[in-house]
């Protein structure tokens, strides 16, 4: 229905900014498979915060829920580490 209220050139942009954002969260993605890994050598545990873990948890997916970047929490004592 709601593709019907649309004209086609906002149906239009609505897909790429659609396909852009669903873009940025696979490389959100494989960038937090990638710090996984390292942290999980380094003994590093972490919690994922919002973005990713939101869409995934809550919205059913992760083209369901745009974000920017990852947030992780770390605790204090392994600031230093994690960032190196």
């Amino acid at each position: 229905p709601a593709r019907d209220a649309l004209s086609p050139a906002a149906w239009e942009r609505l897909t790429g900014a659609y396909l852009h954002q669903w873009a940025t969260n696979e490389r959100l993605a494989a960038e937090l498979r990638r710090l996984t890994l390292l942290l999980a050598a380094e003994d590093c545990p972490f919690l994922l915060l919002k973005g990713l873990h939101l869409a995934l948890s809550y919205y059913g997916g992760s083209d369901r829920r745009g974000f920017t970047d990852l947030d992780l929490l770390v605790h204090p004592a392994d600031v230093e580490r994690t960032l190196a």
